[in-house]
């Protein structure tokens, strides 16, 4: 039905989805951790193995920082490596984001199937 895209247009495809996963990176991130420590190179594996888009550290550990800096995650350091753990507020804080994400996700959804009509 859709066929293959054309270069450009495959460019553009890739380019929202970057886009998409960078704009839901705090949830994704909050997600991720609450299923497993992990540390910064295994987050960004983590986001490469799930949804086939390679972000820097220069993109994933800035914003590390500001979720641990808003008590939404902790830092455990061992001689080798830092972890990154969910914390009892972002465990609170990924449920309601969660529940808001599926509201919005509702929604396009529903603007999707009406513009089939």
């Amino acid at each position: 039905m859709y066929g293959r895209l054309n270069p450009t247009d495959f460019y553009l495809q890739r380019r929202i989805k970057y886009k998409l996963i960078r704009g839901l990176l705090d949830l994704i991130i909050l997600i991720a951790l609450r299923e497993n420590e992990m540390s910064g190179y295994e987050i960004i594996s983590f986001i490469y193995d799930t949804f086939n888009v390679l972000l820097s550290p220069g993109t994933v550990y800035p914003l590390v920082q500001t979720l641990n800096d808003q008590g939404l995650i902790e830092i455990a350091t061992d001689e080798k490596k830092k972890t990154f753990r969910l914390s009892k507020r972002g465990e609170g804080l990924v449920n309601a984001i969660s529940i808001e994400y599926l509201n919005i996700q509702r929604k396009v959804l529903a603007m999707w199937g009406q513009s089939l009509l």
